[in-house]
């Protein structure tokens, strides 16, 4: 009888993993890939103070047209990540719009459209809405729509420009240096600054709402390039792999060590996220599963793949849940060496030969002759 490490609001947590890794993979077979919409306090929180100045009305009229510019440059990018089989999600929140996509990230020409299709949408709008403001005989309504064709077309310019915080511009610099990065937001801020000055005979609530949202994004892009640089001048890079290939050599204690000293000094997002992986798998190897559960409730849900949730759900000794989450995900086409592999070992720890039959037919192709052999060895009536 299994007897799981974890009871009441730990395994609470649990459960949400499991179902939010089974939803992300699910929703893309059952056709359920309308985008998920985030509107955070910080986002509302902008738009009301940019219209404060004219009154309750004002400010809410503000945050109705903030919300319509960044949801046109977003909901395209999370229509054409639909249409590769994800279900986006969208957040709006004080530094613009961000639209996060939970599965494999796109590649190739697809990269660009992705980046420019929202801008490419928010600079139809802006036409559209001046055609209509010029049918229009009321100079309240020709006002507000002008400003809004305004706003839509000043989101479009700076998301198609080489300006960070634009998608295309983070698209552009993501493989440079985190030095070369750092400049560039530097450089970015000082353009906006500029362009936001130069704007001021066609000044509004919301395009100096829009400038202060870009200028935002931009000091976050910027101090998050310099905390990536400072991680790497301290060598944090090429520790991670050395610690990844030790960990591959089956040596967990020395790599959880060093995970834990270095997320002691680690400022960048993206090496943090590394660290917190790599000390999950170290935990899980040296059989720890409080260190590992520890690290994944570091971890943002969607950098749980279904591999790595498994593997600590077996730590856990919770081994038929953790077969149940991979037979789903198998049924979904999530399938890999890894897996088979853990599958294989699963079964065979739970007593279900026949299953360990069905899976090293259905699978063989995905192991090596190695594997195959020691599968032979360990239970030779696998049929492998």
């Amino acid at each position: 009888m299994e007897t799981p490490f974890f009871a009441g609001a730990e395994t609470d947590l649990v459960e949400q993993w499991k179902q939010s890794v089974r939803t992300r993979f699910a929703t893309r077979h059952a056709g359920s890939l309308w985008p998920r919409v985030r509107v955070t306090p910080g986002f509302m929180l902008l738009a009301l103070v940019a219209g404060a100045a004219s009154g309750v009305a004002g400010a809410l009229a503000t945050a109705l047209a903030l919300t319509a510019v960044l949801l046109a440059q977003e909901m395209p990018r999370a229509l054409l990540a639909a249409a590769s089989g994800q279900q986006a999600k969208v957040e709006l929140n004080g530094f613009g719009g961000h639209t996060e996509l939970p599965g494999p990230q796109l590649r190739g020409a697809s990269v660009v459209g992705f980046a420019t299709i929202g801008s490419l949408v928010n600079g139809a709008l802006a036409g559209v809405l001046v055609l209509v403001a010029r049918s229009l005989h009321e100079p309240s309504a020709t006002g507000m729509l002008r400003s809004l064709a305004l706003g839509q077309l000043v989101w479009a310019v700076l998301h198609l420009s080489p300006v960070a915080p634009s998608h295309l511009a983070l698209v552009l610099v993501q493989r440079l240096r985190p030095q070369i990065r750092v400049a560039h937001a530097v450089g970015s801020a000082c353009v906006l600054w500029l362009a936001a000055v130069s704007a001021e005979p066609h000044r509004s609530v919301l395009t100096l709402a829009l400038f202060a949202i870009s200028l935002a994004g931009c000091g976050r892009v910027g101090v998050e390039a310099y905390r990536s640089s400072r991680d790497r001048s301290i060598g944090l890079e090429d520790a991670i792999a050395r610690a990844r290939q030790q960990l591959a050599r089956g040596e967990p204690e020395p790599v959880a060590r060093f995970a834990q000293d270095a997320l002691q000094v680690a400022r960048s997002l993206e090496w943090r996220r590394e660290l917190y992986v790599l000390l999950a798998w170290a935990s899980i190897g040296k059989g720890d599963p409080f260190m590992a559960h520890a690290a994944l409730q570091a971890l943002p849900e969607r950098a749980l793949d279904p591999y790595l949730l498994a593997a600590y759900l077996r730590c856990c000794n919770r081994r038929t849940e953790a077969l149940e989450l991979l037979d789903d995900m198998h049924r979904l086409g999530y399938r890999s060496r890894e897996t088979v592999k853990l599958m294989l070992e699963l079964s065979f720890a739970l007593g279900d030969f026949e299953k360990v039959r069905a899976i090293a037919a259905a699978d063989s192709e995905l192991l090596t002759s190695e594997d195959l052999a020691l599968l032979r060895q360990v239970y030779p009536n696998a049929g492998a």
